[in-house]
C-alpha cells in the first residue's frame, strides 16, 4: 500500500509526458528539458544572468556538446502553420506550404515526359517512312493527334467515313509488318 500513490503518480506522469506535447517527445528529454528550465530560472532569479553552457553541462550532467543539442531540440518545437507567411519572403504571399516539397517526384516528370516526346517524334518519322501515301499519314494524325472521329475527319478531307476506315485499317497493318516499327514496339513492352 505504501508505493500505490508513488506508482499512481509516475503512471499519471507519465502519461502526461507522453500526450503534453504536440511532437512526442522522450520521457529523458523532457526530464533534462524540465531541469535546464529549472537552472535558467534560479540564475535569473538569483545571479540576474543566464547560465553558461559549461554551467548548464556541470548542472545536467551531460557534456557541452550535449547542452547545445539540447538547447537545438527545445527550440525546435516551435510549430508554426503551414499557411502562415514565410519571414523574410520576397513575397508577401509565399506560405510554408509553398515551401514544402510535394508528393510529386518532377525529375521522374520531366524524364517521362522527355521520354514520350522523343517516342512520339520516333514514330512519326517511321509513320511518314512508312506511309508513302499523303492521305493515310493525314488521317493517322488526325484521328490520333487531333483525336477527331471518322466522320470529321471524312469532311475534312472530303472522302466518306468507310474510306476513311479502309485507309486507317490499311495504315495500321502496314506499321504492324514494318521491322522499325517492330523495333519500337519491342522496345516500349521491355
Amino acid at each position: 500500500m505504501t508505493y500505490a500513490p508513488y506508482w499512481i503518480r509516475q503512471a499519471v506522469k507519465r502519461f502526461l509526458d507522453d500526450s503534453g506535447w504536440v511532437i512526442r517527445v522522450p520521457v529523458h528529454k523532457q526530464a533534462l528539458v524540465y531541469q535546464y528550465n529549472q537552472m535558467t530560472a534560479y540564475c535569473l532569479q538569483n545571479f540576474n544572468r543566464k547560465p553558461s553552457i559549461q554551467e548548464y553541462a556541470r548542472w545536467l550532467h551531460i557534456s557541452d556538446k550535449g547542452v547545445e543539442q539540447l538547447q537545438r531540440f527545445m527550440f525546435r518545437d516551435k510549430v508554426h502553420s503551414l499557411n502562415a507567411a514565410v519571414p523574410g519572403g520576397d513575397e508577401e504571399d509565399t506560405s510554408f506550404s509553398d515551401t514544402v516539397a510535394g508528393d510529386t517526384d518532377l525529375e521522374c516528370e520531366v524524364v517521362e515526359r522527355l521520354t514520350q516526346e522523343q517516342l512520339k517524334g520516333e514514330l512519326w518519322n517511321i509513320v511518314n517512312q512508312v506511309l508513302k501515301h499523303d492521305t493515310m499519314v493525314k488521317i493517322l494524325r488526325l484521328r490520333f493527334i487531333d483525336r477527331l472521329t471518322m466522320e470529321d475527319v471524312g469532311e475534312k478531307l472530303g472522302i466518306t467515313r468507310q474510306c476513311v476506315r479502309q485507309y486507317e485499317s490499311l495504315a495500321l497493318r502496314r506499321l504492324r509488318c514494318n521491322s522499325r516499327s517492330k523495333k519500337l514496339i519491342n522496345y516500349l513492352v521491355a
